[in-house]
């Protein structure tokens, strides 16, 4: 009986000191953009009914706060948007290049947690449309293309782009996209006659898993649009 009681304290101090260390924190980047072409839009044999992205118990991030405080404090919030992307340079080239339209450019903190504990976080953006499928005027809090800090997520019937992403760490990272464009038919239209006459949905489907490595910016593809994708360690390890 002592040496089970042995165990059992020894189980349980280890794991209040696992939980009791400082969690390691880690920045993800994320790049959302469309090429919406004739050629894309043709390309596959695109499902009339698509399987939306299951937006149950999805998370949305806070809004980044309105002062100037850029303190150590104030930036590691836990899935708070942060005010500063990784990627800035590659976002300058795809807003000058004309044949993409970039949708949404954000960033936040996390820590590096099991699946089964990650969360699902709320990815959306672009053009937003009412009930009935017409654009609308509201803005996504993501949408730091222009470094604007919105104030909070604002309601929308559907958007450009949603659905949404998680980033766990089994052992590698592992990241998982679950997102949905809409066009408009009156674009598909405008486009291409003959992919107008021969679609039956206006809701493309991009979902994927991807093992990632730190440090790197990973391309997620899709024929008519794409997700860029970077992990970084906060704050970043001395070298």
């Amino acid at each position: 009986m002592k040496f089970k009681h042995f165990i059992i304290t020894s189980i349980l101090l280890f794991t209040f000191a696992l939980y009791a260390q400082p969690q390691q924190l880690y920045k993800i980047d994320l790049i959302v953009f469309t090429q919406v072409s004739a050629n894309g839009l043709l390309s596959e044999q695109w499902p009339a009914d698509p399987r939306l992205p299951n937006m149950k118990r999805v998370y949305n991030l806070q809004p980044a706060p309105l002062s100037s405080d850029s303190s150590e404090s104030a930036l590691r919030k836990l899935y708070q948007i942060f005010p500063s992307s990784s990627m800035k340079g590659l976002l300058a080239k795809l807003v000058k290049n004309k044949n993409y339209e970039v949708v949404l450019q954000t960033a936040w903190l996390q820590s590096g947690l099991s699946n089964r504990r990650a969360r699902r976080i709320h990815i959306f953006g672009g053009q937003a449309y009412d009930a009935s499928g017409s654009p609308t005027v509201a803005t996504s809090p993501l949408n730091q293309i222009n470094d604007e800090l919105l104030p909070a997520p604002q309601q929308a019937a559907n958007w450009q782009i949603n659905g949404f992403v998680r980033m766990s760490k089994p052992f590698l990272f592992q990241f998982n996209a679950d997102l949905v464009l809409t066009i408009p038919q009156a674009v598909i239209a405008k486009l291409s006659t003959k992919a107008a006459s021969q679609l039956k949905t206006n809701q493309f489907i991009l979902r994927q898993m991807y093992r990632m490595k730190p440090n790197q910016i990973y391309y997620i593809d899709h024929p008519l649009y794409g997700v860029l994708v970077e992990i970084t360690q906060y704050p970043k390890s001395k070298s």
